[in-house]
């Protein structure tokens, strides 16, 4: 169990040290291609490291891309109104979100229903923007701004909010992909004998007994990508 735990420890950090910032994936201007891409990894902030390699060899990716970082808590069941925290990042005109899914230990895990009711969070979540629009609107009015200037706001936001919509229903219509490394870890070169030993030997061991993420979260094999990448701890 310890060397388990040895090995995943330095799994994360790898991920959480060579993540890449979201500025540099945007300025990248790569091509898009119809659908929505679920990015799965332990990474809560940037871009993991397998989503940039993948982007380095392949130079495109999904209309609508999520972000999701599954964590599992001490506790039987989570509700579902407290599993899914979704955020928009990056700049407005790009779609892309963040998502931090938890489930407790009793809770049965459907990708089916997990992609609905993730696709349902995010439409609550554009139209939540929405009105914390239409209430910097209703300040501005406050401050004197003048009436058809704010109906023009109005307009404005409504016709974003109902195109962003529009697109992730369309995406979804497309397909739902999944996307989840397949790493291989080893110690760096000039690591001890010891390390070596442990990581390259018996935790590689442990992990190719261990059940596969894809599969303890319910994907389907026919929706997944694996990017392989090495990762050298």
């Amino acid at each position: 169990m310890s060397v388990w735990h040895y090995g995943e420890s330095k799994k994360q950090a790898f991920e959480l040290e060579n993540k890449v910032s979201l500025d540099s994936l945007v300025s990248l201007g790569i091509a898009r291609v119809p659908g929505i891409c679920l990015v799965c990894s332990h990474v809560t902030s940037g871009v993991p490291p397998m989503f940039a390699h993948f982007v380095t060899n392949f130079p495109a990716f999904h209309q609508i891309l999520i972000f999701v970082t599954v964590q599992f808590l001490m506790i039987p069941k989570v509700p579902v109104i407290d599993r899914f925290h979704v955020s928009r990042i990056g700049p407005p005109d790009v779609p892309l979100f963040r998502c931090i899914v938890r489930y407790g230990y009793k809770d049965i895990r459907d990708s089916f229903e997990f992609e609905t009711q993730l696709i349902e969070k995010i439409t609550v979540s554009l139209k939540c923007e929405l009105n914390c629009k239409e209430i910097l609107i209703l300040e501005q009015s406050v401050l004197g701004a003048k009436a058809q200037r704010r109906k023009e706001l109005r307009l404005q936001y409504l016709q974003e909010a109902s195109e962003d919509v529009n697109e992730l229903m369309e995406a979804k219509e497309a397909g739902v992909t999944y996307m989840m490394g397949h790493t291989c870890v080893i110690a760096r070169e000039a690591s001890c004998i010891l390390k070596k030993l442990v990581i390259n030997y018996v935790y590689g061991f442990l992990r190719g007994n261990s059940r596969c993420p894809a599969t303890s979260l319910g994907i389907p094999h026919s929706a997944l990508i694996e990017v392989g990448m090495v990762y050298r701890v």
